[in-house]
């Protein structure tokens, strides 16, 4: 799998170099906030409160123009997600740090209007859920993927961009908390700002 995917990534940079030359790309830098949120298939009891995580995103982004209206943006972002719980005074967090690379198609509604939509493939870079460490108890999948959708308005060179990522990624390989359940999917909207370079 990951020899596979560095294959992939390798033949993206090469085929991104070519159409960097033909003068039809550009980048920016993005970063904002995000709103985490987790889908369990196990029962959370009514006495614990569910709460959006509250954190960010940030990285890089390059738009290719393929034609008047038609748009591929591309990013690679660092995002923190999960979800926040809270009970009896006390909070629990389920955090999932994440190297994200999505592949979007953008639609250019109005002048500085766009609507895009896509996939977004994950690397996790660090789990835990509660007081557990997912990565630790070695029951987590590394490499996840999701479907992206969102709305961009740009002024001049500044894009102010919102975002929804349904996961649709099973992260966890064994159900090994009883608190867990057997499933875990991520779940994120994103406010970002970015600037074409």
């Amino acid at each position: 799998m990951k020899k596979v995917l560095l294959i992939i990534l390798i033949i993206g940079f090469m085929v991104s170099v070519s159409f960097a030359q033909m003068g039809n790309m550009k980048f920016g830098l993005k970063s904002g906030m995000t709103l985490g949120k987790i889908k369990i298939d196990t029962e959370i009891p009514s006495s614990v409160d569910r709460k959006l995580r509250f954190s960010f995103a940030a990285g890089g982004m390059m738009i290719m123009s393929l034609g008047e209206k038609m748009a591929i943006q591309t990013e690679l972002m660092y995002v923190k997600k999960g979800e926040k719980f809270s009970e009896s005074g006390m909070e629990f967090e389920s955090a999932m740090d994440v190297l994200e690379l999505p592949v979007l198609f953008k639609y250019r509604v109005m002048e500085d209007v766009s609507i895009y939509a896509g996939m977004s493939f994950d690397y996790l870079m660090n789990s835990t859920f509660m007081f557990y460490n997912l990565d630790e108890l070695d029951v987590v999948k590394k490499f996840g993927y999701g479907v992206s959708f969102g709305a961009q308005y740009m002024i001049d060179k500044l894009i102010l961009d919102l975002r929804y990522d349904l996961g649709l990624t099973n992260y966890l390989d064994e159900a090994i908390i009883p608190d867990l359940g057997d499933k875990i999917k991520l779940n994120t909207i994103y406010f970002t700002m970015g600037y074409l370079f």
